[in-house]
């Protein structure tokens, strides 16, 4: 009986394995089922994610601490909109998806919808991996307990709520891939606690495969079409967004403009594609632009209120619109030829057209005076702007601020705008000559993008200076992202143009009337820099348009993150076109 027993026990059946039988075994034991918190680290580690931001609660505590053991660079801020807003922005200045935002559960997911927003309407990618505890239906009473998918599913190009933790690494893996799909956007993955906390089971450990992102080559019968429509134009005009940046095709534009004598206008995310400097950039006057051109280009750009939705092209203007994204093509204005493709791919096609490169010649139906009535609208804008920039009044107005800003930049330095009245004068002051050194709240026009911008860009390129250029209203809206600044040793320049409130004195008076309770201006003479030092950083406050550059000197100097504070006038008219 002895001898039966121990012929039926497992170390006797495992010595009658065959060799092969014994290495599948030994394998599957090795194979340890792992725990939600781990797989969703192990999952974006595979992504090649680097770095997650997010303002860690429950039930993520032990997710956040998985990424980090999984080599991820983990960016602990002071709100969750604030993370998701640095997790897009990276994305768009890597050129590719490197981050992701975790949010706890309640509350907190909410917190990062206005990004999420502003993901959508900047075309972004974002993942948002949105935790969640109890019963999220709301009608069992259950803590924190807020549907995500439900509240995210008008905004969000995929939403998906994982039931079991053996559905993590495909939920996630699927929503990375929709995130770069065509059109960028923000996607959603909600991870109830029982998720997290539970095992993944050895028979479906591992990673789905990940499809490579589709690049949409253009119709080549298309691209012929439009090269004929730009060769035969008497006033072209080229626009271009900051879709351009996914192919980034920046030495293909160049070529392009230079070869058709191309005037062009960009987005405000689009700066600096091309660069502001170059003698055919007609952003000083882009209305005037649009509304004597009969072709007009259109690359990675919307016609949307940025561009007063195409109504300021003349009507019988033919527009050529390139996008991946067809929909667009039915939107504001009807493109006589919408081309869906990836905009680097039609670049390249259209420089392969032979006819689009030739020198116009005499028999040209192009106008000549086209360029040379730009570059004159152009040069009397520009000396407006720099006249009124340069008055000397006892408070600085926004325009002058720009202005010393602008001649006190270092090379290479990278400038987040962030504002109402502030950012329209800083567009105006300071030029953008190379890619992706300007950042603003793009489509959105979402506050508070400033101090968030500013930390990624530092963040991605840490030897080059970057100073965020703030209104005390949007500088308000993340204030405290300063102390995230401070904690992670990311040195940053936060420049805080001070005219007392919202836009100054200027709706106040307008909307509220003289003698009125104050509703739309603070409290004259908040001292911004103070907080920064609070909180241990370098800290200036400047009245004087001559103090501008000496302080942005010495704030880079100090390599801390830094906080200058400007008195400007409340009263100083808003900067028009």
């Amino acid at each position: 009986m002895a001898d039966s027993v121990n012929d039926s026990s497992l170390e006797a059946r495992v010595a009658r394995l065959s060799p092969n039988q014994r290495a599948l075994l030994e394998a599957r034991l090795r194979q340890q089922p792992e725990g939600g918190h781990r797989v969703v680290a192990r999952t974006l580690a595979s992504l090649s994610i680097t770095h997650v931001y997010g303002t860690p609660g429950q039930p993520a505590y032990d997710t956040y601490g998985m990424c980090a053991k999984a080599g991820l660079r983990v960016i602990g801020t002071r709100h969750q909109m604030a993370a998701a807003m640095m997790a897009a922005a990276h994305n768009y200045l890597a050129g590719c998806q490197q981050a992701v935002t975790i949010v706890s559960a309640g509350i907190p997911t909410a917190n990062a919808l206005g990004a999420a927003v502003l993901a959508r309407d900047n075309c972004w990618p974002l993942l948002v991996l949105a935790t969640s505890t109890g019963n999220t239906s709301g009608t069992s009473g259950h803590f924190m307990a807020l549907d995500a998918v439900e509240l995210y599913r008008p905004i969000a190009k995929m939403v998906a709520r994982v039931t079991e933790t053996d559905g993590i690494a495909t939920a996630i893996v699927r929503a990375f891939e929709i995130a770069m799909d065509g059109r960028p956007g923000p996607v959603i993955v909600q991870l109830p606690d029982h998720v997290l906390t539970g095992l993944e089971r050895p028979a479906v450990a591992g990673l789905p495969s990940r499809a490579p992102r589709r690049v949409e080559e253009p119709d080549p019968a298309a691209v012929e079409r439009a090269a004929g429509l730009l060769r035969d134009a008497k006033r072209p005009l080229l626009i271009v967004g900051s879709g351009t940046r996914w192919s980034a095709p920046f030495a293909a534009l160049r070529q392009l403009v230079d070869a058709l004598a191309l005037p062009f206008i960009t987005s405000p995310l689009g700066r600096g594609m091309l660069p502001d400097d170059h003698p055919l950039c007609m952003n000083a006057i882009r209305w005037i632009a649009q509304s004597k051109a009969d072709v007009v280009l259109v690359l990675g750009a919307r016609l949307n209120w940025t561009f007063r939705h195409g109504r300021l092209l003349p009507a019988d203007a033919r527009v050529i619109q390139v996008d991946v994204h067809p929909p667009e093509f039915d939107r504001d204005r009807r493109p006589a030829i919408g081309v869906a493709s990836d905009v680097g791919a039609f670049v390249d096609a259209l420089l392969r057209v032979s006819e689009t490169l030739r020198h116009l010649d005499a028999d040209s139906p192009r106008d000549p005076e086209w360029p040379v009535s730009l570059r004159d609208a152009r040069k009397s804008a520009e000396a407006k702007r720099e006249a009124l920039a340069g008055i000397d009044a006892p408070r600085m107005s926004a325009l002058r601020l720009g202005r010393e800003i602008r001649d006190a930049l270092p090379p290479g330095a990278i400038c987040i705008l962030d504002g109402n009245l502030t950012m329209k004068a800083m567009e105006q002051m300071i030029p953008v000559n190379e890619p992706l050194s300007r950042l603003s709240p793009g489509a959105s026009g979402c506050m508070g993008v400033g101090i968030p911008f500013a930390i990624v860009a530092r963040l991605l390129h840490p030897a080059r200076p970057v100073i965020a250029i703030c209104g005390d209203f949007s500088f308000g809206m993340s204030a405290m992202e300063l102390e995230t600044a401070i904690r992670h040793r990311v040195p940053v320049v936060v420049v805080v143009a001070n005219n007392d409130g919202n836009s100054g004195s200027l709706r106040q008076n307008a909307h509220m009337g003289a003698g009125a309770e104050s509703v739309m201006r603070y409290q004259p003479g908040v001292r911004y820099e103070q907080i920064m030092e609070m909180f241990g950083g370098h800290a200036q406050h400047v009245d004087r348009p001559e103090e501008i550059r000496p302080a942005i000197e010495r704030a880079i100097a100090s390599g801390q993150p830094a906080c200058i504070n400007v008195a400007i006038d409340s009263e100083a008219p808003f900067p028009r076109d």
